[in-house]
């Protein structure tokens, strides 16, 4: 029997779980608790508990207050998990490799802990990584994975039974959808409606391959009439100062607009709207949750193939998937895709009923919850 679920998110309270939280509460009326950082700001209404008392990821407090802040934390999390037993634990994104030594802890008192490995290692990983993330996936009872190549991989690399392992959709990102439609989003990036507008969304780190699309956007912008939009936050300065470098040293650089910074909640919409299509030319990653971003506001996609991304992608029809992981082939496909503005329409339309058929949240949490029930 469960009386509550407490979810953790201690890195940036993402709206994949806020969404989850959402719907598992409302499906099952489970009593939800989700743990967040302090500074996050939800701009959705919810409908079940919430606490911030997570660290503040705020680069101007200091280390010293940041490590106090975090013991503090800790010892709330023991309160709040020592008060029952009827409780699932469920770990989403981790905010240290301390977050690990206090899960192997919590597997030895015979907690029911539950982790979503969105990616079976972090982006930035390093060797020690590996065992780290072995003692996680040792000490959980459950893992939830959002698709069979993630499974597939974590059975493989980490030894992992696969019973233990469930396989549940990413929900789709509806939420952003606005109420009231910008008619002439292009307006506020100066673009006109004549455009064919690329689009780059998300956190921008070495893995999500922006180089691979600046090297082919350089010659595509030679000829074609065809705008890049790129919008993340940098996980470095020098990365925010590389790829500033990169774009003045292409000859059509006012063919780009870089917006180096976080992109609140309220302000996504006109980013997709604005879009023809979105790239994703990742070299290296497990699951993007982009591509449903990028469905929910009817936009195909372009991928290289790395990942689960074939999975989700069948060409023409939702998307295109790179033959190879190379300039030329990221060049053929946006041409191709360029080529028929009524194809890419229609794209997106299949893009968002594929999204509605088959990444519902009501769907989602209602595989969650059979996961808890399991244990």
């Amino acid at each position: 029997m469960i009386n509550r679920v407490v979810m953790i998110d201690s890195l940036t309270g993402n709206d994949y779980t806020l969404c989850l939280c959402q719907h598992i509460h409302a499906l099952d009326k489970i009593q939800v608790l989700l743990i967040l950082p302090k500074e996050r700001i939800i701009e959705i209404p919810v409908n079940f508990s919430v606490r911030f008392i997570a660290p503040s990821k705020n680069q101007n407090v200091r280390k010293f207050k940041k490590s106090i802040d975090y013991i503090i934390y800790i010892l709330k999390l023991i309160f709040i998990i020592g008060k029952s037993k009827k409780q699932i634990i469920h770990f989403q994104f981790l905010r240290t490799k301390f977050d690990v030594l206090f899960f192997f802890i919590l597997g030895c008192f015979n907690v029911k802990l539950v982790y979503t490995a969105h990616n079976i290692l972090p982006h930035e990983n390093k060797q020690i990584d590996y065992f780290l993330y072995k003692i996680i996936y040792q000490s959980a009872k459950k893992i939830i994975v959002h698709s069979r190549y993630i499974k597939n991989k974590l059975h493989n690399n980490f030894n992992i039974n696969r019973s233990r392992i469930d396989v549940i959709p990413h929900g789709d990102f509806n939420i952003y959808l606005p109420s009231n439609k910008n008619n002439n989003p292009r307006k506020e990036f100066g673009l006109d409606n004549n455009d064919n507008v690329l689009l780059f969304f998300g956190s921008i780190r070495k893995n999500k391959g922006l180089d691979l699309l600046l090297n082919t956007f350089s010659e595509i912008s030679k000829s074609q009439n065809i705008k890049l939009i790129i919008a993340g936050f940098p996980t470095s300065e020098a990365l925010r100062n590389h790829y500033h470098q990169k774009i003045n040293q292409i000859k059509n650089n006012d063919h780009i607009i870089f917006h180096d910074f976080y992109v609140p909640f309220s302000k996504v919409p006109v980013y997709f709207e604005a879009a023809d299509i979105v790239v994703l030319p990742y070299q290296d990653i497990d699951h993007s949750g982009v591509i449903h971003l990028a469905f929910s506001f009817s936009k195909p996609v372009i991928t290289t193939n790395v990942g689960d991304f074939n999975e989700f992608i069948t060409n023409g029809k939702n998307g295109y998937i790179l033959d190879k992981n190379d300039e030329i082939s990221l060049l053929n496909s946006i041409l191709k895709a360029f080529k028929d503005k009524n194809k890419l329409t229609e794209m997106g339309k299949y893009a968002y009923q594929y999204n509605l058929n088959h990444f519902s949240w009501r769907k989602s949490a209602a595989m969650t919850i059979e996961t808890y029930k399991g244990l």
